[in-house]
């Protein structure tokens, strides 16, 4: 038992260690000289057309006789998109706090002061959910694209589901990729309790709350049969809420059906209404070249050397403390 104890010990107390240097890290890139430098921002903007004009140029004078390569040059170089329409390519790789919505937000306020209703705008999702709230706001500012009457196409290549679904639905067309998963519409809420494991250690936790429903999920605290009730209550709102975005956006879905939180592969998905067409997001972007001009907008913060050292430094610490926990469950 003592060994088990010791054990459980060094554990908590590595992650302990992690964690507050972590929380360090994440304050000193939070700090007021860090906000400085993240305010100046640049958006790095390039052409779909002109990257496939290339790559068609490159591999044509290498199969092809000289002479007929530069008759096809010629050609290629005379194709002019610019007075095209405009095709705006987003992506959003998600986390569990929809970190990078700040930088989408930046993105479509660029878009939205140009574009019209004869664009497009195409985002890329790949998100497994993660905090409600997050990407509450990050389908949000999807909505600013349909409130401005601009077309908007989401493309789900690996993975849409929760949060991630919970932007995609926004788009008035999903396309997904054969064997992306999506789905998942349901609300998870889970916290380790280790009030028992104290209570037999003669360790005793004082927790003083105002107010009924605080804090019904507790670390360290006795979670009492009522708690657990309010914190499901809690679920079932968040769930539904959840539920009617979903249908206000896809109004045909029989949301009964497809919102116990069961993840599908995208042609299931196709077959439930939760996607319209199946296609990965390059085959979209190519067929649409031709008819438009796309262009990828990346928004940037500008880094100093030292925040981009501290940022290594966090990714590294969280790749160790998931080894910490990978290495605890294996055990």
């Amino acid at each position: 038992m003592n060994i088990i104890l010791e054990t459980l010990a060094i554990f908590f107390i590595k992650i302990l260690l992690v964690t507050l240097a972590l929380i360090a890290i994440i304050r000193a890139l939070k700090s007021p000289e860090s906000s400085k430098n993240s305010s100046k921002k640049q958006l790095n903007i390039s052409v779909v057309n002109d990257e496939l004009k290339s790559f068609a140029t490159v591999i044509s004078e290498v199969s092809l006789e000289k002479k007929t390569f530069k008759k096809l040059k010629k050609h290629l170089d005379k194709k002019k998109h610019t007075d095209k329409p405009k095709a705006f390519l987003l992506t959003f790789e998600g986390d569990m706090q929809a970190s990078k919505t700040k930088e989408l937000k930046d993105e479509i306020s660029a878009i939205l002061t140009i574009a019209n209703a004869d664009d497009e705008v195409i985002i890329r999702i790949n998100s497994a959910g993660g905090s409600v709230s997050q990407y509450g706001y990050a389908a949000s500012q999807l909505e600013r694209i349909r409130q401005a009457k601009i077309p908007l196409t989401a493309c789900i290549d690996k993975v849409g589901a929760s949060g991630g679904y919970m932007m995609a639905c926004v788009a008035d067309t999903i396309n997904a990729a054969p064997f992306a998963m999506v789905g998942s519409i349901g609300v998870w809420m889970g916290i380790p309790n280790f009030n028992d494991l104290m209570k037999k250690n003669h360790i005793d936790w004082e927790e003083i709350t105002a107010g009924d429903h605080k804090r019904n999920l507790s670390l360290l605290g006795k979670v009492t049969h009522e708690d657990r009730l309010q914190a499901q209550q809690q679920a079932d709102l968040i769930h539904q809420q959840f539920r009617e975005h979903i249908a206000a956006y896809r109004p045909t879905l029989d949301i009964d059906q497809v919102s116990d939180g069961t993840v599908w592969l995208g042609k299931q998905a196709l077959a439930h209404g939760l996607v319209d067409h199946i296609a990965t997001s390059d085959e979209y972007i190519q067929t649409i070249c031709s008819t438009k001009m796309v262009m990828k907008l990346n928004m940037e913060s500008k880094k100093s050397l030292v925040q981009k050292y501290l940022q290594g430094q966090c990714s590294s610490l969280s790749k160790t403390l998931m080894h910490f926990i990978s290495s605890w469950k294996a055990s």
